[in-house]
């Protein structure tokens, strides 16, 4: 499945990182940290919404998707097992 994404995995991971970690700068009220400006208000709506254990688990779900793929897991399902993070736990 070389093209199941629309755009290269590493980019994906790279953003929801990025992302992730503008969510806990906006959390740790740091932010001149934030990269993505333009979405400070979804921003600061997620950060108000999560806690800081919850986006951790996020990094979790991210850095195994890195994980997945390396043992060969195509990267649609490694993606998908990332998105399941975002269900609350009660719904899963």
């Amino acid at each position: 499945e070389k093209h199941c994404l629309a755009f290269p995995l590493e980019e994906i991971l790279v953003v929801w990182n990025s992302a992730l970690r503008d969510i806990l700068m906006t959390i740790f009220n740091l932010p001149d940290q934030v990269s993505y400006y333009a979405y400070q208000t979804e921003i600061n709506l997620l950060a108000k919404d999560c806690s800081i254990g919850r986006i951790l688990g996020f990094f979790q779900a991210l850095q195994q998707v890195s994980v997945l793929v390396s043992q060969n897991v195509s990267p649609r399902p490694a993606f998908e097992h990332f998105a399941l993070a975002f269900l609350p736990s009660d719904s899963v």
